[in-house]
């Protein structure tokens, strides 16, 4: 595939995407008692590019007459691309295997348990005919929960679970150290009560997301309460507050509230609003990672203090004319700005105050998005869609204008419009 660029009157053609196969084939075993084994290879073939090949195992057991489930994944991958290396230089990525292993209880009266382990090697990287964004490090997962079904008084069941999960990188510095307690529960009238707490011990930031270096996270508490109204009722309210507070700083509160109303059996409409709102956020500037002779050689990353505002609007809905012909439709106002203030750098784990030339994380997003689908199953199994996609967007360098002139101006913004057909047909074989 290739674009065609004009600059100053000149045309110019370059390759976009190589011409290539991709190929995947998966296979899977069901064993009586609800166990099952499968397997996945991938062969992607680029020009110009080595072939990227990938493949794995995964597993689920069930022991002990179900009572019990050892689940798990084995894979491995060698990556067509390059990986950028702490110099700045290009080499080709290496082979790289990731894996997991869960074992749980599943089936009990009251107390239940689960423990996992888990590793993505540096170099393993699937992303040539699959998608992988999480971090290149190793960890475990520990919890512990306590429920009852048939509870008495003002709850008809309700449950309490203690949880941990250490991470740590390949340079074995810890990356993650959270402990999670959580209870809920479902009261007489049908309303469903939770209440979350996170309490994350201080941890380290590192090159996964962009710094250089290391940065010790500060020990940080956050505090989630939400309540669903009884589901069996034409509006059913899910109201949700969280807060976020640590210890240099940073408050943070996010509130929420969301609706399903369903006036009639056929029609079902989704829509919910997010507030969020924090100020003192130690934080990375995105993309401050700056050399300055003045201050030596080497290259270093500039934090500093983040102010974040964003309001979303969100409404979604199915109208289900027919059995076979239905309409969908999402839509989303989202206004998002963020302030750096104090910057910093750190020396030997120090702060030290440095102001960053031509350096600006300040950021003013205005997204308007929509979306509606018309489905129409013709015959069974045959099925056509009819897509509408129209999507305005504009981002600003500076924490000015407010949320409210930003929301007034998102439905004047230029906008793109995409309108799609697709329509497919069952053999009958």
């Amino acid at each position: 595939m290739s674009a065609e660029i004009d600059s100053a009157g000149r045309k110019a053609s370059m390759v976009t995407e190589p011409r290539g196969s991709y190929n995947v084939v998966r296979v899977k075993q069901e064993f009586e008692g609800g166990s099952w084994l499968g397997g996945i290879g991938t062969v992607t073939s680029r020009r110009g590019l080595a072939p990227g090949l990938s493949g794995g195992l995964d597993w689920n057991l069930r022991l002990g007459e179900g009572s019990y489930t050892l689940d798990g994944y084995t894979a491995w991958a060698q990556s067509s691309g390059y990986r950028l290396l702490s110099d700045g230089t290009l080499a080709k990525s290496r082979d790289g295997a990731a894996g997991r292993l869960l074992f749980a209880n599943i089936s009990a009266e009251h107390w239940f348990y689960t423990g996992s382990a888990d590793f993505f090697m540096r170099d393993f990287d699937p992303n040539d005919a699959g998608y992988f964004a999480q971090p290149h490090d190793y960890g475990g997962y520990g919890q512990i929960l306590y429920r009852e079904n048939s509870a008495e008084g003002m709850f008809h069941r309700y449950g309490i679970s203690l949880a941990g999960q250490p991470r740590w990188d390949w340079e074995k510095t810890r990356t993650k150290s959270l402990v999670e307690l959580n209870a809920y529960g479902e009261l007489t009238n049908f309303w469903s009560p939770s209440i979350i707490y996170d309490l994350s011990f201080p941890a380290y930031d590192d090159a996964e997301v962009g710094i250089v270096g290391t940065y010790k996270r500060p020990l940080s508490h956050s505090i989630l309460a939400q309540i669903i109204t009884d589901p069996r009722t034409m509006l059913v309210a899910t109201a949700t507050a969280n807060y976020v507070f640590d210890a240099k700083g940073k408050r943070s509160l996010n509130a929420s509230l969301g609706l399903t109303v369903r006036p009639a059996s056929w029609i079902e409409l989704d829509p919910t609003v997010l507030w969020v709102r924090t100020r003192k956020e130690e934080a990375w500037i995105p993309g401050a990672n700056v050399i300055d002779p003045a201050v030596g050689p080497s290259m270093f990353s500039v934090f500093a203090n983040r102010s974040v505002d964003e309001v979303d609007l969100d409404l979604s809905g199915t109208v289900t004319f027919t059995r076979t012909f239905s309409f969908q439709f999402f839509s989303q106002l989202l206004v998002a700005r963020a302030h750096y203030t104090e910057e910093r750098r750190f020396v030997d784990g120090r702060a030290v105050a440095y102001t960053a030339t031509g350096v600006n994380g300040d950021f003013n997003e205005a997204i308007l998005h929509g979306n509606m689908l018309l489905r129409w199953e013709y015959l069974p199994g045959s099925t056509i869609y009819l897509v509408w996609t129209q999507e305005r967007y504009d981002a600003l360098s500076t924490y000015a204008p407010g949320v409210g002139a930003r929301f007034r101006e998102s439905f004047s913004l230029p906008h793109e419009d995409v309108l799609v057909l697709k329509i497919s047909y069952w053999f009958p074989f």
